[in-house]
C-alpha cells in the first residue's frame, strides 16, 4: 500500500475535529467510507490508518502545548494579572524615555553620577524584550556611550576653569565657573559684574572685597565676614583686578578646545536622543509591547515546563 498524500488544511481540521469527538483511527477511516457512499465526501477518500495515527501524534504535540496557554487565557485572574504586567511596562517605558537626556553643560555638576533610574529597575530587561527593536537598542547603547564621554568632558572643563584662578588673599566660591559655563551653553551672552567692597577699604585691597557676575557670587576675599560693602556696578568696576582677571580667564575658555568638545559632544547625544525618544513614543502609541512577551509575563514559566 503506497503512502497516501498529506491533506491539506481544511481535511486536516476536519480529522482534528473527529479526534475532540472521540474518534478512534479505524471509526475515522469508517467515518470516510460512510461519506464516501453517501456522496458527501470534500476530501480525497482515504484508507491509510498510518495517517491518521500521524495526525493524531501531531494533534496530541500541538494539544499538550496550547490547552494550557488557552486555559490561561479564558482565566480572568490571568487575564487581570497580564493587564496589571503591561500597565507597568507602559510604565516603564514612558519613565525611561523620559530619562533619556543629555543635560546642559553648565547642568553637569562635578559629582553629577548620569544614572538612568529605569535601568535598575526589576522589569527593564522586560521592557526590551517587550520592545525587541536592535536598532533601538543599539541606538541606546552609543547614546549611553557618548553621554558619558560628554560628561567626563564637562567635569573636565568644570575643573579646568575652577584650578584657573590664582589671585593671592581671594578664594573661589562654590558657583565660580557657574558664569562661564552658562554662557559656553548658550544661556548667557554677556558677562556683567558687580564688585562689593567693605566699607572703609580701598579697590587695591583685594581681601576685602566680592565679586559677583551675573548675579552669581564668584570670588571672595578673605577678610569679607563683615557683610557691610559698598557696590561698584558693571561699568564702573570693569577695569579692576578682580573683574578684569575673571573676564580673561573666561575668555580663555570660551572658545576654547575642551568648549568645542563638549558642545559638539553634547549634540551627538542629543541627535541619538531624538532617534531613542521616536521609538520610544512609537512604541507607546502603536502599543507594539503588547504583542510581545518577556519572562515576567504572567504564565510564562508554566509555559516553560511544558
Amino acid at each position: 500500500m503506497g503512502k497516501e498524500p498529506r491533506p491539506k488544511r481544511e481535511e486536516v481540521e476536519f480529522i482534528f475535529r473527529l479526534f475532540l469527538d472521540g474518534y478512534k483511527d479505524g471509526d475515522i477511516l469508517t467515518k470516510y467510507t460512510e461519506l464516501q457512499e453517501a456522496e458527501k465526501l470534500k476530501f480525497p477518500y482515504r484508507t491509510d490508518v498510518r495517517l491518521i495515527k500521524q495526525l493524531r501524534e501531531e494533534f496530541n504535540a500541538s494539544r499538550t502545548v496550547l490547552e494550557p496557554y488557552l486555559r490561561q487565557r479564558l482565566d480572568p485572574a490571568f487575564e487581570k494579572a497580564r493587564g496589571q504586567h503591561l500597565d507597568e511596562i507602559h510604565s516603564l517605558i514612558d519613565h525611561w524615555w523620559s530619562e533619556v537626556k543629555t543635560p546642559e553643560i553648565y547642568q553637569v555638576a562635578v559629582d553629577f553620577s548620569g544614572f538612568i533610574l529605569s535601568e535598575n529597575r526589576g522589569l527593564s530587561e522586560g521592557a526590551k524584550e517587550h520592545l525587541p527593536f536592535p536598532s533601538l537598542w543599539q541606538d541606546y547603547g552609543d547614546w549611553k556611550t557618548q553621554r558619558t564621554k560628554y560628561i567626563g568632558t564637562c567635569k573636565k572643563l568644570r575643573r579646568q576653569i575652577r584650578k584657573s584662578w590664582v589671585i593671592k588673599e581671594t578664594e573661589i566660591a562654590p558657583s565660580f565657573e557657574e558664569p562661564i559655563l552658562r554662557c559656553i551653553s548658550g544661556l548667557d551672552t554677556k558677562l556683567r559684574y558687580d564688585l562689593f567692597i567693605i566699607e572703609g577699604h580701598q579697590v587695591a585691597e583685594l581681601k576685602y572685597q566680592q565679586l559677583q557676575v551675573n548675579s552669581f557670587v564668584v570670588v571672595e576675599g578673605w577678610e569679607t565676614k563683615t557683610r557691610q560693602f559698598y557696590r561698584l556696578t558693571h561699568e564702573e568696576c570693569r577695569g579692576e583686578t578682580l573683574p578684569a582677571t575673571y573676564q580673561r580667564i573666561a575668555n580663555s575658555f570660551l572658545g576654547s578646545k575642551i568648549a568645542r568638545q563638549a558642545k559638539q559632544s553634547l549634540l551627538r547625544s542629543r541627535d541619538l536622543e531624538r532617534k531613542i525618544c521616536g521609538s520610544f513614543q512609537q512604541g507607546l502609541l502603536r502599543r507594539v509591547y503588547v504583542n510581545y512577551t518577556c519572562k515576567l509575563c504572567p504564565g510564562q514559566a508554566q509555559k516553560g515546563l511544558v
